[in-house]
């Protein structure tokens, strides 16, 4: 598990620069710039100076999500729980939209993030979940 890398700006610039042209929506949550802290920005910027990492990486996973599912015994991905707030704020997921970004849209920055979509969870629930 790859907790924290270094990343760059560039990659959070190019996201934004492609929402804008493509999927303006995805930045109506965020104030029209998607920052280098977030989901997106870190798994680009992994894929293009780590793509061992990328590659050996089954899915994504933000930390704010990770350790409920660690110490709960829920971190495989097919039961791990995915909030709506971090989802919402750093992955540009909406249900107005589908969810995450759609693949073309993740393709268009590098069609490996594109594949991603598939993997990552198809619901965020909110924090409070019966």
């Amino acid at each position: 598990m790859v907790v924290e890398r270094p990343h760059g700006v560039a990659e959070a610039v190019e996201i934004t620069a492609l929402a804008k042209k493509m999927r303006p929506q995805y930045l109506a949550k965020c104030g029209g710039t998607y920052s280098s802290e977030w989901f997106f920005s870190k798994i680009l910027h992994c894929l293009r100076t780590a793509p061992e990492v990328f590659d050996a990486a089954f899915t994504w996973v933000e930390c704010a999500d990770w350790i409920p599912a660690a110490l709960t015994g829920t971190e495989a991905p097919d039961k791990l729980t995915v909030c709506v707030c971090a989802a919402g704020h750093k992955a540009m997921y909406n249900d107005d939209w589908g969810g995450y970004p759609d693949a073309e849209f993740l393709g268009a920055l590098d069609p490996k993030l594109g594949e991603l979509r598939a993997r990552l969870r198809s619901k965020a629930l909110p924090l409070i979940n019966p």
